[in-house]
């Protein structure tokens, strides 16, 4: 196993470096996180932004340029992500 949070999602290896550089870009962000989960038989990445506000689009390019792969959006009010250190959460299971 890892001692840190890379997670390896649809293939390609996601940083918190690379999150932090998400932040980074956008003076609005609070914090963000990535989510891996699983739809079906295929990984799936969401990127929830911690923002009042902002823009989605913007968001996504973005991620698609720091992170090298395409993710659902999802802002939410500051404060609303949980304060437990994670950068990237990995939810799948392969039981």
């Amino acid at each position: 196993g890892r001692a840190d949070q890379t997670t390896k999602i649809k293939g390609m290896f996601i940083r918190p470096e690379q999150v932090a550089a998400l932040v980074e870009r956008h003076d609005e962000i609070v914090k963000a996180r990535v989510v891996a989960s699983r739809e079906g038989e295929m990984d799936a990445m969401t990127v929830r932004i911690e923002a009042a506000g902002g823009d989605a689009n913007a968001y996504a390019k973005t991620v698609a340029d720091v992170l090298k792969l395409k993710a659902a959006i999802d802002i939410v009010t500051p404060g609303s992500l949980p304060k437990d250190g994670l950068v990237i959460e990995d939810q799948r299971s392969y039981d």
